[in-house]
């Protein structure tokens, strides 16, 4: 009798244990240990949000930089195949100012240059298109005229300034940049001439004039009026 009971009692401890190993298996999750499925398993896994944001749209959108460059070529290429039309002369060039963009494109602005001298008042605007190849306008301030003598008698910044005496005072320590001036008139000769900030006397607003080389004549004065400017040709 007690080998009965001992045997009943074996088989009910291995029968117990199969079945918590079998309800262990359905309740916990089954890990795989194979490296390769691991992997395989991650490569499924979604990017976390700062990965899903990144675009990679260097490739696909052009720079600002760029778009300026071509706009430039653009412009360039527009100018030297008018340059006949336009009657501009071999001793003048179109230089650029500026370049900037509009909401409806690039806008070069350039001015005349007659060798390393710019001719004051004169140049072009040249409009591009957003798709920075077609020019869509073109605005010329030119007219042909003689090329200037750059080698003409000059007075010295010194005695340009010793010229002005009684008339304008000026700062020698500012700037004076050397430049052309057309005088008005038909078939006028540009002048040599100096840009230079100067006072009226007994005023304390600056004003831009330009005066001869040659002899310190004021050709050209610029003067400050509320927030404009008041272009005033001096005769």
């Amino acid at each position: 009798m007690k080998r009965l009971v001992f045997i009943l009692s074996g088989l009910l401890f291995v029968y117990f244990a199969l079945d918590t190993h079998t309800f262990r298996q359905m309740v916990e999750p089954k890990l795989d240990r194979n490296p390769l499925a691991v992997r395989q398993a991650s490569l499924l896994t979604l990017p976390g949000p700062s990965e899903r944001e990144r675009v990679p749209t260097a490739a696909l959108v052009e720079s600002p930089e760029d778009g300026a460059e071509r706009a430039l070529r653009a412009a360039e290429a527009y100018i030297e195949s008018h340059r006949d039309d336009w009657n501009l002369q071999d001793h003048h060039t179109l230089q650029v100012d500026t370049t900037f963009k509009s909401p409806i494109g690039t806008v070069v602005k350039y001015d005349l240059y007659q060798g390393d001298l710019k001719v004051y008042g004169y140049g072009a605007e040249i409009r591009v298109g957003m798709d920075g190849e077609t020019v869509e306008s073109a605005n010329l301030n030119y007219h042909p005229f003689p090329e200037a003598d750059v080698k003409q008698a000059a007075l010295s910044t010194e005695e340009l300034g010793d010229s002005l005496d009684g008339r304008y005072e000026w700062d020698s320590s500012s700037p004076s940049t050397a430049m052309l001036f057309v005088p008005p008139g038909d078939n006028a000769v540009p002048v040599l001439a100096h840009a230079l900030t100067v006072r009226k006397p007994g005023s304390e607003h600056p004003v831009q004039g330009l005066f001869r080389a040659s002899d310190g004549q004021a050709l050209h004065i610029v003067e400050p009026r509320f927030e404009d400017f008041h272009i005033s040709v001096a005769r």
